[in-house]
């Protein structure tokens, strides 16, 4: 993982209304869609210790054997993905020869010429990074510009109001980029230490992007239909 940058200041002063409006708008500013490099940095090594107690001891063994002996064998995971968005929520990621993609209702995993429906859509980091609106439901502070591979961004510092979004992982620095309006960079931190990084790099914008969608016949399936009585 990237070395963590230097840690925001706790007094930092209010966003400024014309970051907020940046935020808010972001659906609008990146209309005409962009390609990115995602990378993708999970410290294996901490997870174990966000894991409560009682479900570390589930099963024969705990799990938290597992999940401790999953921390040694891979101290930091980095995955590196190819994003291609047109603006209109259909995206398209690609990664190790597979894709994930979507229309905004629906989503996809394409493997070869085999498409399977995926109910759960797309990591909810990767949203956050297309939709930085989100970031209003919580007390956003900060706001200098600084840079992520070459682009201009606003990096801000994250407090949510829910005391249960603050006990876990929660992205509590960012940076929004000062064209687009999407998110350039997520940190996760546990205490000081960071423990899962997403990053925007080798951003394009524009140019003729078309996510592919496909109309075909599904392969017949069984479904099994609850029995109403009475």
């Amino acid at each position: 993982m990237p070395p963590d940058p230097e840690p925001l200041p706790g007094d930092a002063p209010a966003v400024t209304d014309q970051l907020l409006h940046l935020l808010y708008d972001s659906r609008d500013n990146r209309a005409s869609g962009f390609t990115a490099t995602l990378h993708q940095w999970q410290d294996m090594a901490a997870i174990p210790a966000r894991v409560p107690d009682g479900l570390r001891r589930l099963g024969f063994g705990g799990l938290g054997h597992y999940l401790d002996a999953a921390g040694e064998q891979i101290a930091t995971l980095h995955e590196v993905s190819r994003l291609s968005f047109d603006g209109s929520w259909r995206y398209r990621i690609e990664h190790s020869g597979n894709a994930m993609v979507g229309d905004g209702r629906r989503c996809w995993q394409v493997l070869g010429d085999e498409w399977l429906a995926v109910p759960d859509g797309p990591p909810a980091e990767v949203v956050k990074l297309l939709d930085a609106s989100g970031l209003l439901e919580h007390r956003l502070s900060g706001g200098a510009e600084t840079t992520v591979d070459g682009r201009r961004g606003y990096r801000l510092r994250v407090t949510p109001d829910d005391p249960v979004a603050a006990g876990m992982w929660f992205a509590d620095d960012v940076v929004a980029d000062t064209e687009l309006g999407i998110l350039l960079r997520l940190i996760y931190h546990a205490g000081s230490t960071p423990v899962s990084r997403w990053e925007l790099r080798d951003v394009v914008v524009g140019g003729d992007i078309h996510i592919d969608i496909r109309r075909r016949r599904w392969p017949r399936t069984t479904m099994i239909w609850p029995i109403r009585r009475g």
